[in-house]
């Protein structure tokens, strides 16, 4: 049977190749945009779905493909990221092919371990890694006759901290040459460069294999074209608001008297407990580690998984929760987004699923140049590992081996115990070096709307920006032309006692004016050397304080 599939010929956004045809889409969901489409795919022909989230990319797989494999006696794979995503979807398909009952027995622990519903397997990227390098569970996933990479960003997302991200991929494209292979995404900006780069890299091995052993050519894998099919967004929902001082959000948080639900992702634990403890009750902290605890947190993680909501007012979250896991909860009308990434950003975002004309607050950070250069420090040092590992392997591993948070997730060891470089953390390595760097640059260039601008333009809303959103907005401009001029004018003068006492107060009245509220400040409490040293950094004002014979100085740099 010829490919029946309609297709429009238009340049690729990613990369320009001669074996990606794609089709733009502004339908609003995922079935109705691909239509009947399905029905002439073939292996040869891998898909590529770029969607928004909340457009029905998994409910096109449940709804419509899982049915057309029911029907027709075909088996189907279903790959997922984040144990509660795997839950969530083990849940829905196995009500769709009619073994709900099944689950009754498991508990949500003991459904982790259940991957089977009738001809639907579910699994997790992390299972799915272990199964691949086993021959008598290959064997088995060679048989599937359509295999789903569900949030395939995954492979290059979790590169940094998985070292296996980079040869799975390419051993599942190997093993599942025979299948339908379906890759969906609703960030596609760097996992489908190096996908269509791994899909033409099989097929023209294949093509050597076929002219030195004469088989046929229907019997090995060779991706004729790839089928690129990329929906439209619309972010039009969004309510943007930034800040810059974490203070002042925890008090709009905490002054807020509304039914109006808090979802916040943070990067990290002690960021997410910071939160917790000065919000105090009605809030949650959500981890890794929450899906089998017996406390609150627990609960509110089972209670999100089986409901799609939360009780408590505000939720804290790390990333586990920024993939698949959906909250449909009409009360649910505040996020705040604590992310570097865009992929992590986007998928951060999606977890709220929008009803119909509803609008939700999303709070952004606007973080500082000092931050951006210690990432980018941290990204240099990892390079600087990469480089020596090419250049030196002894004294790599002389040098590393005992560093493992360092290179963790950069270096796998192959049969021989020798250490090689997961590909996809070094791609990823150096997109962020060059993002970082830029990112500098436009601190540098344009002050602290930089970043702010950067998310904006993620959610194509960089032309909505306006400076009186900042949540601690307070005619900044004006009174930073107040605060340089009150530091000039005190450059080079000596300070002790009461003058110094009185200058104290001035600095701190004229910076809680400019920047608000500051980490730690009370207001019977002026600013002491040493935190206006750090404000003075933080904030990039060139001046420096001296002390000398006890007197205190202020030098302008």
């Amino acid at each position: 049977m010829e490919l029946k599939v309609e297709l429009i010929n238009e340049p690729y956004n990613f990369i320009e190749d001669s074996i990606v045809t794609e089709k733009k889409l502004i339908s609003k969901y995922v079935s109705d945009g691909i239509g009947e489409d399905y029905l002439y795919w073939k292996s040869q022909n891998p898909v590529l779905i770029s969607a928004q989230t909340g457009m029905g990319k998994n409910t096109f797989i449940e709804t419509i493909i899982i049915k057309h494999c029911v029907e027709n006696n075909k088996k189907i794979l279903i790959i997922s990221n984040r144990t509660a995503n795997n839950r969530q979807q083990k849940k829905r398909v196995s009500s769709i092919v009619g073994c709900e009952y099944i689950l009754e027995n498991f508990t949500p622990k003991g459904l982790d371990e259940l991957e089977t519903f009738k001809n639907v397997r579910i699994v997790t990227y992390q299972k799915l890694e272990k199964y691949l390098y086993n021959y008598c569970e290959s064997k088995k996933l060679e048989k599937f006759d359509f295999v789903v990479f569900d949030e395939c960003h995954y492979f290059e997302s979790d590169s940094l901290f998985n070292n296996g991200t980079g040869k799975t991929l390419y051993k599942s494209l190997s093993v599942f040459k025979n299948s339908i292979r379906i890759f969906m995404t609703a960030t596609p900006d760097e996992i489908f460069k190096i996908i269509i780069q791994k899909e033409k890299a099989l097929g023209l091995s294949s093509i050597n294999k076929i002219y030195y052993i004469n088989h046929p050519i229907e019997s090995f894998f060779y991706p004729k074209t790839v089928l690129y099919y990329n929906f439209q967004r619309n972010y039009n929902y969004i309510s943007p608001k930034y800040f810059n001082n974490k203070d002042t959000l925890l008090e709009l948080i905490k002054n807020d008297n509304s039914n109006f639900k808090w979802l916040i992702f943070v990067t990290n634990k002690q960021d997410g407990e910071n939160f917790v403890n000065n919000i105090g009750k009605n809030s949650t902290f959500i981890t890794s580690e929450s899906k089998n605890s017996k406390y609150e947190d627990g609960k509110i993680y089972s209670q999100v998984v089986t409901t799609e909501k939360f009780t408590c007012k505000v939720l804290v979250s790390t990333s586990v929760m920024d993939n698949g896991i959906n909250f449909k909860d009409p009360l649910l009308k505040n996020i705040v987004i604590f992310a570097y990434d865009k992929t992590e950003f986007i998928q951060m975002l999606g977890r709220k699923r929008v009803i119909n004309d509803e609008s939700i607050n999303l709070y952004l950070y606007g973080n500082n140049v000092k931050t951006i250069r210690n990432k980018l420090s941290g990204i240099n040092k990892q390079i600087e590992a990469i480089c020596l590992l090419k250049d030196n392997p002894s004294l790599f591993l002389n040098q590393y081996f005992r560093n493992s948070e360092l290179i963790s997730g950069l270096i796998y060891f192959n049969k021989n115990l020798e250490p090689k470089i997961n590909e996809f953390a070094e791609k990823k390595l150096y997109f962020l070096k060059n993002f970082y760097e830029n990112l500098i640059s436009n601190f540098i260039l344009i002050g602290k709307q930089a970043f702010i601008l950067e998310q904006l333009a993620w959610l194509s809303l960089e032309k909505t920006y306006n400076p009186k959103l900042w949540i601690d907005y307070i005619d900044s401009d004006k009174n930073k032309r107040k605060l340089i001029e009150f530091l000039n004018s005190n450059c080079n003068i000596p300070l002790s006692d009461k003058a110094l006492e009185n200058f104290q107060i001035n600095f701190k009245e004229l910076f809680v004016a400019t920047y608000g509220k500051q980490s730690g400040d009370r207001s019977d409490r002026v600013y002491k050397e040493t935190k206006m040293r750090k404000l003075l950094e933080k904030y990039d004002l060139p001046y420096k304080i001296t002390i000398k014979n006890n007197a205190f100085t202020l030098c302008k740099m």
